[in-house]
């Protein structure tokens, strides 16, 4: 191709603009074609829950000579896993574009037919993808030109106006390397709310747990229970969480999961009175675990957890009964915790990809157990009822996210809200009440 040289000098100032534009034009069209097409990739099909197979996909804006594609799949409990193989991370592309990687080579005796995300990135044919085994998170120097993730789940249930997933695995995961039981018999709603049980099948002890698939962010999340946790098994956690498998929370060193709990525990010691904690992930950092006593509860159940999430600020706050975040008395509170953003020792997680979800597990082999079996300490089956979840979103952060008429009717609402007057004996959260988002579909594509 022949030089072109362009003097600007050499062009009338008058006329300059439209020079400058007829080269601009003369340049898109040396240019080829292919270099000026945005680069992208699509997961298009993934195998049906509980079965091994292919994953397919399609590519455009990028030579199939000169590019790849990196898969890796995500196993609850288990992590990351480069596909096809540790070895063999990636998967070339065929001239029409398109692409098909096994996501089942671990074979019937793994856990890949139990995968709940599938991951395609566009690469560079130079670039040797980064290996994912058993990661909590997407490698960090995965630098993609195109990313496409898909998620998949298995059973699932409807409660508290949301459909949730259940968490299975036969094999021993996190937490606790606990196996899971999505049986009917295990995990279940009826008129008394959700039950979650650890109970004892084949010679075995299975815990359980129940992913809300719904992504919400900042706001107030609320969970009620009716059942005696402050005698709570003291080999079992029962878990109310955040946690974002995607793993690329940057801004919190240690945590990249985007993970706030409450948790009812004594950690295998039967003795230890404070029997739950809040927490902000990782729970060694200062200031991040604040442990607590739930009272005893023979005469009235009932208990309401909730923390508030806000940019720069967590409050945790733990009820006797079941209120409203909005509206509930002193006399109701059995502990609160403010927890601020404060680096460099105190980091808020930022919003993600993080789902809210309930667990309840055996803790015996993780914490103090030295191995043994993982079972309850008294040896029965334990059970948690949980009555209600209830997310309220933060109305400044939907506000900064909407515009138009839509930000205008929230900026009503919120202008509304603050001129009630207030209870003297009312929370001062800034929290509106009850909000049922409905249910996405049960196959879900993040891109970026």
């Amino acid at each position: 191709m022949d030089t072109l040289d362009w003097d600007p000098e050499a062009v009338p100032v008058s006329k300059r603009p439209a020079a400058a534009a007829g080269l601009l034009l003369v340049l898109l069209y040396m240019t080829p074609a292919a270099s000026c097409r945005a680069q992208s990739i699509s997961v298009d099909t993934v195998p049906s829950y509980g079965t091994l197979g292919f994953i397919t996909g399609s590519v455009s804006g990028a030579d199939p000579e000169t590019h790849q594609v990196a898969v890796y799949i995500h196993i609850e409990g288990s992590g990351w896993w480069s596909k096809p193989t540790t070895t063999s991370p990636s998967v070339p592309i065929d001239e029409g574009g398109g692409f098909s990687a096994n996501v089942g080579t671990g074979g019937p005796g793994s856990l890949d037919s139990r995968a709940v995300i599938f991951c395609a990135a566009l690469l560079p044919e130079a670039d040797v993808p980064p290996v994912a085994s058993g990661a909590v998170r997407i490698p960090a120097s995965l630098q993609p030109l195109a990313i496409d993730c898909r998620e998949r789940f298995g059973r699932t249930l409807a409660f508290a106006g949301h459909t949730w997933a259940v968490k299975e695995a036969p094999l021993p995961v996190d937490p606790g390397q606990n196996i899971f039981s999505d049986r009917t018999e295990d995990v279940f709603v009826d008129q008394d709310g959700l039950h979650l049980r650890v109970a004892f099948h084949e010679g075995v002890w299975w815990s359980t747990e129940v992913v809300l698939l719904t992504h919400f962010g900042y706001g107030t999340y609320s969970v009620q229970t009716s059942s005696e946790l402050d005698d709570l098994d003291a080999n079992i956690t029962f878990g109310m969480f955040t946690w974002d498998s995607y793993g690329d929370e940057e801004a919190v060193p240690g945590a990249v999961n985007r993970e706030i709990d409450f948790e009812d525990s004594r950690w295998t010691i039967s003795s230890d009175l404070t029997n739950a904690q809040m927490v902000v992930q990782p729970y060694t950092t200062s200031d991040n675990l604040r442990r607590y006593t739930i009272p005893e509860l023979s005469g009235d159940p009932a208990l309401t957890r909730f923390f508030q999430w806000q940019p720069a600020s967590i409050h945790f706050v733990a009820l006797t009964g079941h209120h409203s975040p909005a509206a509930f008395a002193a006399p109701d509170v059995i502990d609160n915790y403010l927890y601020t953003h404060s680096p460099p020792s105190r980091y808020v997680p930022t919003a993600g990809r993080e789902y809210f979800r309930l667990n309840l597990w055996i803790n015996s082999q993780e914490v103090g157990g030295g191995g043994a079996a993982l079972q309850p300490a008294d040896g029965e089956e334990v059970e948690v009822v949980v009555t209600d979840v209830v997310y309220v979103p933060e109305p400044g952060v939907l506000l900064s996210q909407c515009a138009g008429v839509a930000g205008l009717a929230l900026l009503a609402l919120r202008r509304r809200l603050n001129s009630r007057p207030r209870s003297s004996k009312s929370s001062s959260l800034p929290t509106n009440g009850r909000l049922r988002i409905q249910p996405a579909s049960l196959v879900h594509r993040m891109s970026r």
